[in-house]
């Protein structure tokens, strides 16, 4: 194929997935599961700000599965980011957090593909733009993108130790996922990061606890119940051969492994400490016990990572085969192929 049809080739890509894209999310306000998730966050909002608690109640047994409607397993500070969403009718509330989302997926996509090689940049939009983990995450709700976004500022900042360690403490406190980070930056040398992120929770839990801290530890007994409790079913990509057996629990310590590794790598080789950060982001998912689908969104960095790095034995070249590969396994969404996506996209570098 000549490097013009290979152009062509791409920029048709890029057409049909936004076009997908497009359609999928014209229709989404329509699906029944609009906003499943941040309904839950509106909810803690709500109960929060009428003096109650924005945890469920413990199972008998001392468990917890997540999944269900309206569970709110975060940090009580965050129930507040959605106060003002809270005083909106919900309807409305769904819509706002929806154009949000879809602003911030924009803006995540640019900081994505704008920095690799030209003769990649539309197969990585449109391989972005198609992404069924971040299609979906829009039409949930969640807060895995706007985590990934955070870390990704936060990366950026990284020779600025105070704000990249106060944003990589956002980023935690939105989703408990990227705190296997700590091992990468540690291991990458940039332990003042790991300090100025430890004193950011410290003086939050400090300034909060007298008014939030039966809700904090409320907050350490619901996370125990689910580490405890029965896998989430549904879009968990877990093969039960894991999921349902005591092997869940070396999901944590692989998410560590990971990113102290590809902090080892970057200590040895610091040009591609983009790559390495990419990795240990990807390796992030598997901290939970129960991996859900849209958590894939923190894998996209890895999957669209530039190879800037490496030789260019090409002029124009097509996405990379285990990028590529990584790619279609998750979009296929059989299991276990989106864990074996997971896998090679938190393993390439």
């Amino acid at each position: 194929m000549s490097p013009r049809a290979r152009r062509l080739a791409g920029r048709l890509a890029l057409v049909l997935s936004g076009a997908f894209a497009l359609a999928l999310l014209a229709n989404a306000p329509a699906d029944a599961e609009f906003g499943y998730d941040v309904d839950a966050y509106i909810g803690a909002a709500r109960a929060v700000m009428a003096g109650e608690s924005p945890y469920p109640a413990i199972e008998p047994g001392g468990t917890l599965t997540p999944g269900p409607f309206g569970l709110y397993p975060y940090p009580p500070v965050t129930a507040l980011a959605f106060v003002p969403l809270a005083q909106l009718p919900t309807d409305v509330a769904h819509l706002v957090w929806f154009g949000i989302l879809i602003a911030v997926a924009i803006l995540v996509g640019f900081t994505l593909v704008r920095p690799l090689p030209p003769e990649r940049r539309d197969w990585a939009a449109a391989a972005y733009l198609a992404y069924l983990p971040l299609l979906s995450e829009l039409r949930f709700g969640n807060l895995n993108l706007v985590t990934l976004a955070v870390c990704l500022l936060a990366w950026h900042r990284r020779d600025r130790p105070v704000i990249a360690g106060l944003l990589f403490a956002v980023a935690i406190g939105l989703k408990l996922l990227p705190l296997a980070l700590v091992g990468f930056l540690l291991l990458a040398g940039r332990w003042r990061i790991v300090a100025w992120v430890a004193a950011a929770f410290a003086i939050v839990g400090a300034v909060t606890w007298p008014w939030l801290g039966a809700e904090w530890i409320e907050f350490v007994g619901v996370l125990r119940a689910i580490g405890a409790g029965i896998p989430a079913s549904g879009s968990n990509i877990l093969p039960d051969a894991i999921g349902a057996t005591q092997l869940r629990y070396a999901l944590p310590f692989t998410a560590v492994a990971v990113a102290v590794l590809a902090g080892w790598a970057v200590r040895r080789d610091p040009r591609r400490e983009r790559l390495g950060f990419a990795v240990a982001l990807a390796g992030a998912p598997l901290l939970a016990t129960s991996v859900w689908f849209i958590y894939l969104v923190l894998a996209l960095p890895a999957l669209l990572a530039s190879d800037g790095e490496r030789p260019a034995p090409a002029p124009v070249r097509l996405p990379r085969p285990a990028g590529l590969g990584a790619w279609l396994a998750i979009e296929a969404r059989l299991d276990p192929l989106p864990m074996v996506g997971l896998a090679v996209s938190s393993s390439e570098g």
